[in-house]
């Protein structure tokens, strides 16, 4: 994760010494990266039994990065449409196996067990796991929420395919680590000092960074000439305006994510596994 925050910067410098809609993969490619491994690392904490691979984690990344270079260059809706079905379906999936850890068969299996014992009553539809499941009625219906606002954005042509899947990976992001977080309270654990500091110190940089970054001063789907229309004057010791300051605040707000993130399981660090509840 820190290899990665590395060359974010590296390849966020080369997109500015030039900003094009060519090379706006480079700063975007390193940020779906963070994105998965920051969630990968969260899964791997509770699942250590369940260990992706490189090769299928890379993957799905390489697979991030071709579905935004083909809806850069071919942002048609019919490609919005493929990708919007596509990743319904994998809202899907990917919650049931979250809910029932896994297991998703053996779940079924005891649905249909209650179902023939019971017959279809009320009880048979009531969550055994209602803290785990709000949360993933939560993360499903934010999900959603944001395939909505893809739609429209496309419709009224606000945005670009690579800043929408972007947004959707870097909110899933925040809903994945807000979910342990919450998990780790439900399960009565604690967030140590270190991680509670981090936490407040990243989010504080966060609303900072993002006040500047709404408020574009640059625009990189048009060429460098027309993109120089939309600079602002210096805001910053009289040589930095505001989308260097949106570079200023969220440099710091992704490391103090990661500190908080390092932190976060410090509390349970002397227990041991089978100890350590699954979520």
């Amino acid at each position: 994760m820190g290899l990665a925050l590395t060359i974010e910067g590296i390849l966020s410098a080369c997109y500015h010494i030039c900003p094009s809609q060519s090379n706006y993969q480079f700063d975007t490619s390193f940020m779906y990266v963070m994105a998965v491994l920051i969630m990968v690392k969260l899964y791997q904490n509770r699942h250590p039994d369940i260990n992706a691979t490189a090769y299928s984690t890379f993957s799905v990344v390489g697979i991030a990065i071709f579905i935004a270079m083909v809806g850069i260059l071919d942002g048609t809706l019919f490609i919005w449409v493929v990708f919007l079905i596509g990743y319904a379906a994998l809202i899907i999936i990917l919650s049931l196996k979250i809910y029932y850890l896994n297991f998703v068969l053996y779940g079924f299996n005891q649905f249909q067990t209650s179902y023939q014992a019971s017959g279809l009553c009320k009880e048979i539809f009531v969550p055994l796991r209602k803290a785990r499941f709000a949360l993933v009625c939560t993360a499903n219906l934010t999900n959603f929420a944001i395939l909505g606002v893809g739609l429209y954005v496309y419709i009224d042509n606000v945005t670009d395919f690579g800043t929408f899947l972007l947004g959707l990976l870097m909110a899933n992001t925040v809903l994945h680590i807000t979910y342990y977080t919450l998990m780790k309270i439900t399960h009565n654990e604690r967030i140590c000092k270190e991680s509670l500091f981090f936490g407040i110190l990243s989010m504080a940089f966060w609303v900072a960074a993002g006040i500047f970054f709404l408020d574009a001063a640059t625009l990189w789907t048009v060429t460098p000439a027309e993109s120089r229309q939309w600079n602002q004057g210096c805001v910053l010791l009289g040589f930095y305006d505001k989308h260097d300051v949106w570079h200023l605040l969220s440099a710091p707000a992704l490391y103090f994510t990661f500190l908080y993130l390092m932190y976060l399981d410090d509390d349970i660090c002397d227990r041991q596994q089978k100890d350590i509840p699954v979520f």
